[in-house]
């Protein structure tokens, strides 16, 4: 299978955060949204987003991550454009540059004085204290491809052999890469939902 670029930018990230004293979480899934890297060090809540470039999409995402940590940033693996920092630096939002080499602060993120919504921050710790730091970040997930499409199959294998499993032994029991429970169950039903859609697409090419 062909290496994914993200996959590899977050796992060249999540080691330099660890080397830095970081206490790192991959995939952490709140309210709908997952967030590719979630740092904590000393009651600093830092979360990143990885994309291969500085695009608005991941500019928005990091942006969104600032309702659940005190700082946030994008990492991306090449030079970020002159304007798209601007923008960032209007929003509050850091940028990490990463390469095989190094991972070099491009744009320092600006602290939140005030949450708009420290309920979220909080319910976030609350979860993060109750898993192990580490996991994949930057991985497919809906593609038809990818380590969420294999949970799936290896679900549905276990689901035959135990019809009445519950989420929490499914998640126990079956290899996986979430953090809890309820991430694996979000995952899951997004996967299902992306199969069923494939499989109406196929049926109506069939018709044609």
């Amino acid at each position: 299978m062909r290496e994914n670029p993200e996959a590899r930018l977050c796992e060249r990230l999540s080691a330099w955060l660890t080397e830095q004293g970081y206490a790192v979480y991959c995939e952490i899934q709140m309210l709908g949204y997952v967030m590719d890297l979630v740092a904590v060090k000393d009651g600093v809540v830092i979360v990143l987003e990885a994309k291969t470039s500085l695009t608005r999409r991941v500019q928005y995402q990091a942006c969104r991550g600032q309702l659940y940590g005190d700082l946030s940033y994008a990492a991306v693996g090449t030079s970020p454009r002159k304007r798209s920092l601007e923008h960032c630096r209007k929003i509050g939002v850091g940028v990490y540059r990463v390469t095989p080499e190094s991972v070099t602060l491009v744009l320092e993120a600006q602290r939140m004085p005030n949450l708009p919504f420290p309920e979220h921050r909080r319910r976030m710790l609350n979860m993060l204290a109750e898993i192990e730091p580490g996991g994949t970040a930057g991985l497919p997930t809906c593609a038809g491809i990818g380590p969420a499409q294999d949970c799936y199959d290896r679900i549905q294998i276990y689901r035959e052999a135990h019809p009445k499993a519950t989420g929490r032994q499914i998640y126990e029991e079956v290899s996986n890469h979430y953090c809890n429970h309820r991430s694996l169950q979000a995952a899951m039903r997004v996967v299902e939902q992306n199969r069923r859609k494939r499989q109406r697409r196929l049926r109506a090419s069939a018709e044609v």
